[in-house]
């Protein structure tokens, strides 16, 4: 059983450490190298300008259209973060050309951010995409 006196002393000493540990972070955020609240708006500006080129050279490459998307919500820029926590640009290359193939987005013309970066969709698309297949050694060696 431990005593009143013991337990104050746990007390403190996890005060202590709580103190110093968000002394520690106030250092770390004040340190020059972190971005300041306009430079972290600059850096999220830039990631969905990056996205939308991404998407306007691949939407173009695959479907042949020429495209000019420019806008984003704020519901597309949360799926967007939440997907790049998840996939890697090899995913989304791969879930953009199963997007950009699917039959019923081509002929509603709906290929479009929107649609992309709905978290299902995506997912959708992403385990759709099939990668083309390479002859089996078997079917090399026939005649």
């Amino acid at each position: 059983m431990i005593t009143r006196e013991e337990y104050n002393k746990a007390l403190d000493t996890i005060e202590a450490y709580q103190e110093q540990f968000l002394t520690t972070i106030r250092d770390v955020r004040q340190k020059e190298d972190m971005p300041s609240s306009e430079d972290a708006i600059q850096i999220k500006s830039a990631s969905k300008n990056k996205f939308l080129d991404w998407f306007n050279n691949k939407r173009t490459e695959l479907i042949g259209k020429p495209s000019n998307f420019n806008t984003f919500s704020n519901e597309d820029k949360l799926n967007l973060s939440e997907l790049r926590k998840s996939y890697s640009l090899e995913n989304f290359e791969m879930a953009m050309m199963a997007f950009c193939s699917d039959e019923f987005y081509l002929s509603k013309n709906l290929i479009l951010p929107n649609h992309f970066l709905d978290n299902n969709k995506f997912i959708k698309f992403l385990h759709s995409y099939e990668k083309p297949k390479t002859k089996t050694l078997k079917e090399t060696l026939r005649p």
